[in-house]
């Protein structure tokens, strides 16, 4: 079958043959895709930046959010049948340790992560088990749905626990209304009774958070915890669902919780600064979110079916791999290419973003770095490559006032391993003497 495959960190994913996976045990399931979800952790992947934290031996397919029809079943399989539409739970879970008894299949212990540590979806076919295909409705098609299984998995993971811990009428601020953020709210309109209170830096999301749910929709001018607390008569909400977690979100977020709230963290990037003195005095509550439970899943599928939880895609085919990933990154390439004489990097991993940029006079990173602190305060200064020219070109900084003298000192061995090199680029240009002076010392004729 056709595999795309990380083959080396930092190189380009190669689309090979490999075998089509088979049944080998009775819960095994064999699942023909019909769609993978490409997200940002695909890019992360691919920069090597989980590694080491998932000890996968190259090469090896990913695709971590999947979705298609079963093609073959182990002889115990009873909860799905051949030609069934399935969705994947991103976890391959054991059933026998302590946390999978206890309904906690997320932190089983034995897991495996299809597309960060073990095979994934980029592929005609994926081998899983019985214990993480939920079957989807006739109405939905996998391409349609499969990010929902990581993506829409977590945002829905995170709402539910709002959902359970608040009451009808109390206020939820969703800080970030992007990709998460935007299923999150749909979650919330649709499983509780919370006034959704909106916050993102972006007027178009903020426009489509209230068309697709949210209650109120505030822009983060520097103005929102003051509207968030006027919303709320100057106490706070009951719930905040953090979606950004970094770039100063937190702090805004806690000053926006009122006392014995619950601080919903999903997006991270930064820590939590809170003197535990106030933690104690307010007893608000901190609440880590990781994907959710093969019962969220179902949950999610539910709501989906309902047309109340709704994704905005593209599709690719599989040879279109790359494109796919292109696109997604596109973002940075229009950076690159327009070279900005400043550039405000506001995102999430807003600092591992700023990283890849090539192309910049000055780069301002998070939330909190406006321009103007290069200005008069940050060290950076005025004067910088302007209309493109950043492209080949450095701002004026204390170097630019430095008189260098260029030191070459090579020994006789490094002399002769570029000898041939200097000598072939001196005969290219005409310039004889200056192969004769290396011949001269490395003893060649001439």
């Amino acid at each position: 079958m056709r595999a795309v495959q990380v083959v080396g960190y930092h190189d380009k994913l190669q689309l090979t043959e490999v075998p089509d996976p088979v049944v080998t045990g009775p819960l095994d399931v064999i699942v023909r895709i019909g769609g993978a979800g490409v997200c940002r952790t695909d890019l992360h992947i691919l920069e090597g930046q989980w590694a080491e934290k998932s000890g996968v031996e190259l090469p090896y397919t990913i695709g971590h959010e999947n979705a298609g029809w079963v093609e073959a079943i182990g002889d115990a399989v009873t909860n799905v049948s051949v030609g069934d539409k399935v969705i994947l739970h991103p976890l391959i879970t054991c059933g026998l340790c302590r946390a999978c008894r206890a309904g906690d299949d997320v932190h089983c212990e034995n897991n495996k992560f299809p597309g960060i540590d073990t095979d994934g979806g980029y592929a005609d076919y994926l081998k899983t088990t019985a214990r993480s295909v939920v079957k989807i409705d006739d109405s939905l098609e996998p391409a349609d749905i499969a990010a929902l299984a990581d993506a829409g998995l977590t945002a829905y993971h995170a709402a539910a626990k709002v959902a359970r811990m608040t009451r009808p009428g109390d206020t939820c601020v969703v800080i970030g209304a992007g990709g998460l953020g935007h299923i999150g709210i749909q979650v919330l309109a649709a499983i509780s009774g919370v006034r959704i209170v909106v916050v993102d830096r972006n007027p178009d999301a903020v426009a489509l958070a209230v068309e697709v749910g949210a209650h109120e929709g505030i822009v983060a001018d520097g103005t929102q915890v003051e509207k968030v607390l006027a919303l709320t008569d100057g106490k706070g909400a009951e719930a905040v669902l953090d979606f950004v977690g970094e770039g100063g979100a937190t702090t805004e977020g806690i000053a926006m919780l009122r006392q014995a709230g619950n601080y919903f963290v999903v997006g991270y990037g930064e820590n939590i600064n809170i003197p535990t003195i106030d933690v104690i005095s307010t007893e608000i509550n901190f609440i880590g979110n990781l994907v959710g439970s093969y019962n969220d899943l179902t949950e999610l599928m539910t709501l989906a079916a309902a047309g109340k939880v709704k994704l905005h895609t593209v599709t690719y085919p599989l040879t279109e791999y790359q494109q796919a990933l292109d696109d997604l990154d596109a973002g940075l390439r229009v950076v690159d290419a327009y070279a900005a004489e400043h550039l405000e990097v506001i995102t999430a991993d807003a600092a591992a973003v700023a990283a890849r940029v090539r192309n910049a006079g000055a780069i301002f990173v998070g939330a909190h770095s406006p321009v103007s602190l290069g200005d008069y305060a940050a060290g950076s200064n005025h004067v910088l490559p302007t209309a493109g020219s950043a492209r080949f070109a450095s701002g004026l900084s204390v170097q630019s006032f430095l008189r260098g003298i260029h030191v070459v000192e090579y020994d006789a061995a490094a002399l002769a391993e570029v000898a041939p090199h200097v000598v072939a680029l001196a005969d290219s240009e005409d310039l004889p003497a200056h192969g004769e002076a290396v011949r001269a010392r490395t003893g060649e004729d001439g």
